[in-house]
């Protein structure tokens, strides 16, 4: 694999990421003139929850730690982590945090 370990855990940039979005005056019912507006495609988009949160890296090897933005799908995807692994770490939830072992990454919570 010839990726640097960091690429993996980065979103691409935004401007590859904008989707069908796009600036045009949307189409007015009866013909009628309308202003400038914003139109958005939402056909094939799929609602997500969440956004880009900060986690940290931990370098197996070196041991440098760095901070990364990345969505949880994101390092789902890239992690090959289930959904319930970060779900029981978040803040918000009841139960206290844990530390899990997986395949390809150690998740564990340091905010309390």
């Amino acid at each position: 694999m010839d990726q640097d370990p960091k690429e993996r855990l980065l979103l691409p940039p935004r401007a590859a990421t904008n989707g069908p979005h796009r600036r045009g005056k949307p189409a007015a019912p009866g013909g009628g003139g309308g202003g400038g507006g914003v139109t958005i495609d939402v056909h094939g988009l799929k609602k997500r929850g969440g956004g880009r949160r900060s986690w940290v890296r931990v370098d197996a090897a070196t041991g440098a730690a760095e901070a990364v933005e990345v969505a949880k799908p994101a390092l789902m995807r890239r992690l090959d982590l289930p959904a319930r692994d970060l779900r029981l770490l978040d803040p918000l939830f009841v139960y206290p945090s844990a530390i899990l072992g997986r395949e390809r990454a150690v998740v564990c919570n340091l905010e309390r």
